[in-house]
């Protein structure tokens, strides 16, 4: 907004009612970066099975994601890990970067950890 210390503007130029000026690509980065105040952490190499701490974590290709044991599929992919009522119990949820509708869920109990679940979307 102009006069408020703040502005936002597109490369394009793009105005909107009382003088508002968006640039999308920065909007967009910004909320890529945040999911309930709490950033993406990147995963390149490793075991998803060392990933028990709350949060979200994202691999940005399949190359990187073939570098990563006990992922369900091997593609880029965000994740989101909560803890199910102890820090000994958890829940890992898998979006993987495809065009089908997807996610993958698994569960662990202390150093067990059980299988991936796949949930496709149908249209209804």
């Amino acid at each position: 907004f102009s006069g408020n210390g703040i502005e936002l503007s597109t490369d394009g130029g793009e105005s909107y009612p009382y003088g508002l000026v968006v640039d999308a690509d920065l909007i967009q980065d910004h909320a890529r970066s945040l999911n309930m105040g709490m950033p993406y952490n990147q995963i390149t190499t490793g075991n998803l099975n060392n990933y028990k701490t709350p949060g979200y974590y994202y691999c940005a290709n399949s190359t990187d994601a073939g570098n990563i044991t006990n992922c369900p599929v091997k593609y880029g992919f965000r994740m989101e890990v909560k803890l199910l009522g102890s820090t000994t119990r958890g829940l890992q949820i898998f979006y993987p970067h495809t065009t089908t509708p997807e996610y993958y869920m698994r569960k662990w109990s202390g150093n067990n950890w059980y299988a991936w679940h796949r949930f496709s979307g149908t249209a209804v």
